[in-house]
């Protein structure tokens, strides 16, 4: 079976796309915490912006979805 998310990626590496992923607590690396990238920084993701803050740390390990595990999103997405 494939994986559906990417290797992590450095402290010193951004996103290319704005969106949802997979960062590593800078306290303790074996706890993630799902944050959104919105081009310019990091925030604890929320359901609307105003529900969100930025966080304190801004160098952040992270990872998101393969081409793969993106289009699965997708499907589950287009069927709930």
């Amino acid at each position: 079976m494939h994986n559906t998310l990417t290797p992590w990626f450095s402290n010193t590496a951004k996103p290319v796309r704005p969106g949802n992923y997979d960062v590593r607590n800078v306290v303790n690396a074996d706890e993630t915490l799902v944050a959104s990238w919105d081009g310019k920084q990091w925030f604890r993701a929320g359901r609307s912006k105003e529900n969100s803050y930025p966080l304190a740390v801004q160098d952040r390990e992270w990872r998101g979805l393969t081409n793969r595990g993106r289009r699965a999103a997708n499907r589950f997405a287009e069927t709930t």
